[in-house]
């Protein structure tokens, strides 16, 4: 399972430019099969937020169940938790999309796709408020 991201280098200009969220592809990968799909557009910053937020919130709370919404369209993944092996499986509603991984590969896909994002606004010299939000990210994941 895999968070796959991709983001456009001139969207980013004109994100900054314009003062809105920033839209980049963003959509859960496994085994050549994506959720929602492939290429999905979102406001990936704001997403990444609400699911850092949650797995943050399902390990200090020990919780069962996490959903993982998408901004646009009504998208939504279930991720259920078993705590005694650390073990999830992540389903779709509809049942076409089903994977099974850990919490932990969970919580480092994360943290690497806000590195990712991190890296990228810095490459282009896109330093903003969005960089502060992404390091708060970040540290939900990690303390």
């Amino acid at each position: 399972m895999n968070l796959k991201i991709k983001i456009d280098p001139e969207s980013m200009g004109k994100y900054v430019k314009n003062g809105g969220e920033l839209l980049f592809e963003i959509a859960w990968e496994d085994q050549g099969k994506y959720y929602p799909m492939n290429p999905w557009l979102d406001f990936g910053i704001v997403i990444l937020g609400w699911w850092s937020s949650s797995i943050s919130s399902a390990i200090r709370n020990k919780e069962r169940v996490v959903e993982f919404s998408f901004m646009d369209g009504p998208y939504n993944l279930k991720m259920e938790i078993d705590w005694l092996t650390s073990q999830v499986v992540i389903s779709s509603e509809n049942g076409k999309f089903e994977t099974q991984s850990s919490i932990s590969e969970v919580r480092e896909q994360l943290i690497s796709a806000i590195e990712f994002i991190d890296r990228e606004l810095s490459t282009h010299s896109l330093l903003n408020n969005d960089q502060e939000r992404l390091t708060n990210f970040k540290k939900l994941l990690t303390t």
